[in-house]
């Protein structure tokens, strides 16, 4: 597959956080979040390069994507695995960095992902809207309800409203 957009460099690894809300099971989250991360990329109908780092993660995890990729990616979403040894999240970020700069070069865009990120649908297709339409040189779809705020220890957040919803600057 040739002419890829978008490179998502994904993390995941079987411990579950303490603070982890809603899921019991680390495996049920990382279902959760291949569904929804690959129906989100399924919206910008134009391939999509994933490469997901399984931080010592049995083969169930491995399935998981495949069978997203397979039942919701519609062939344009182009999967390649890389396990690691359980190296843990500075290990695993350094090789997300370097796994962008070796795989990066020919797509548009590049986002980092990880196991406990759930999204919307349409969160690609509006990140890839907003960076087109000048209004920022860098975005992320995670939204911190705290950063509205301006306690004193934060700048207060400037909001750029787009056809998707609202971006906050911080």
């Amino acid at each position: 597959m040739t002419n890829h957009r978008l490179l998502v460099v994904h993390r995941a690894c079987p411990s579950l956080s303490k603070s982890a809300v809603g899921f019991g099971s680390k495996l049920e989250m990382v279902r959760a979040t291949a569904a929804s991360l690959v129906a989100s990329l399924s919206r910008l109908r134009v391939p999509v390069r994933l490469v997901v780092v399984f931080d010592g993660c049995e083969d169930a995890y491995v399935r998981l994507f495949e069978t997203a990729c397979v039942t919701i990616g519609d062939g344009r979403i182009e999967l390649f695995v890389e396990r690691t040894d359980a190296i843990g999240n500075a290990a695993t970020w350094n090789r997300q960095v370097e796994i962008a700069m070796e795989r990066g070069r020919d797509v548009d865009y590049v986002f980092f992902s990880e196991d406990d990120y759930l999204f919307r649908e349409d969160a690609f297709v509006a990140m890839i809207d907003f960076l087109e339409h000048g209004l920022g040189d860098f975005v992320s779809p995670l939204d911190h309800p705290d950063w509205y705020l301006n306690d004193g220890r934060r700048e207060r957040a400037n909001i750029v409203v787009s056809r998707y919803g609202h971006w906050r600057t911080i």
